[in-house]
């Protein structure tokens, strides 16, 4: 069986570099199993989340910026990501074919697996380091806890999702995930950082 590597395994700055203190962030990069893009007609929308009830929280088609999970034998996280369009992820390997089964003409969909690839951030200073790019208001009052918000980091679009006060996962296309990861490694630099997996 081939074995699946992520565009940035190869990068030579994943090491953890020498930091006298308590590390400020931690980089946690990580393989999807399974990431469908969800878009649903407008005229059909509330039905379109209506067929996908037993797999995702139907209201993340509805509520702007919404993180849903459902965990009914499969974790299944939707992320809203614009109006009637999600996000989906889940570490079963088929979730595509259980969506398209469930949505018939109500929407369509995109296998993003290998086309996006994910960065889990923690930590103290997280929100500083990516205060650095993002011209997001990530104050908590503002950005709150399992909301999504779409940005640009190092000139490359990612969806940010917000898990904790100090804790966010980065979605970016796999294209351009050498850069987004060299951004955040040299942003955090200076608090200092520690790379998980």
């Amino acid at each position: 069986m081939l074995e699946r590597i992520a565009p940035y395994q190869a990068h030579s700055g994943l090491a953890t570099p020498a930091f006298s203190g308590d590390f400020g962030v931690t980089i946690t990069p990580r393989m999807m199993v399974n990431l469908i893009q969800v878009q649903l007609w407008p005229g059909t929308a509330k039905e379109g989340a209506k067929a996908l009830s037993s797999l995702v929280d139907p209201s993340v088609f509805e509520t702007p910026c919404l993180v849903g999970v459902k965990a009914n034998g499969d974790r299944v996280t939707g992320i809203n990501i614009a109006p009637y369009r999600a996000l989906l992820e889940s570490e079963s390997g088929d979730l595509h074919r259980r969506i398209l089964a469930a949505l018939g003409d109500a929407g369509i969909t995109s296998d993003l697996t290998d086309a996006r690839v994910a960065f889990a951030l923690s930590g103290p200073k997280t929100r500083f380091v990516l205060s650095k790019a993002v011209n997001l208001d990530l104050d908590p009052s503002v950005f709150a806890l399992s909301t999504a918000a779409n940005s640009i980091i190092h000139h490359v679009p990612v969806t940010l999702v917000r898990h904790a006060i100090d804790a966010f996962d980065i979605y970016a296309p796999s294209s351009f995930a050498e850069s987004v990861l060299e951004w955040v490694l040299d942003a955090a630099l200076e608090v200092g950082y520690r790379v998980d997996g």
